[in-house]
């Protein structure tokens, strides 16, 4: 019995999804230590003082004047991979999906360094008490910590499946191309040319 095609997509979405979770599990290690250590030279330029670091999946976040750091899960962060990885599984595999798939995954990267500094940056404006309000105005904490939890709850999938709609390659382009024939002229049928 053939599979109809909405249950083709629903299985492909499935297997790519149990296949970005082994990937997210088995990379996410070394690659919170990457995404951390990049919002970390970005927020050195914003706010040289501030320390982020990667300490078991969380970014710790803290300041050279404060005592004590709080922190938040790197997998919130990054955890729309899964999903982007999951939503190019349902299309027709080429080399085209490749590359954009690709070209989808570095732009990802980027803006999980941008949550990573947001989140540090909401974190103190708005955790630590006293020294929050001493340092950040009312205005830059309402901002930052609005920033974080769009981020957080509807940014991360936004991003995710944006990129995927627009870089996803349409069942057009991901076909191989056909070669058509040449046509040549018509071959003509009898004797060749007689010399007179």
């Amino acid at each position: 019995m053939p599979i109809s095609p909405r249950a083709s997509l629903a299985l492909k979405a499935a297997l790519g999804l149990i296949v970005a979770i082994g990937l997210w599990r088995l990379a996410s290690p070394p690659y919170h230590r990457f995404v951390a250590a990049g919002a970390s030279l970005v927020t050195a330029r914003i706010a040289p003082s501030t320390v982020l670091e990667e300490h078991e999946g969380q970014l710790r976040i803290g300041d050279r004047s404060l005592e004590r750091k709080a922190a938040v899960a790197l997998a919130v962060v990054t955890g729309n991979f899964v999903l982007l990885i999951a939503l190019f599984a349902t299309v027709q595999w080429s080399w085209i999906a490749l590359v954009r798939l690709a070209a989808a995954m570095i732009i990802l990267t980027l803006t999980h360094i941008a949550a990573a500094v947001v989140a540090g940056q909401a974190t103190l404006a708005t955790f630590f008490g006293p020294w929050s309000d001493q340092h950040y105005g009312a205005v830059a904490q309402n901002l930052w910590f609005v920033a974080w939890q769009g981020y957080e709850i509807v940014g991360a999938y936004a991003i995710a499946f944006g990129l995927w709609w627009l870089l996803r390659p349409l069942p057009a382009e991901s076909a191989a191309p056909k070669n058509p024939r040449k046509k040549g002229l018509p071959k003509q049928k009898g004797k060749g040319p007689t010399r007179t």
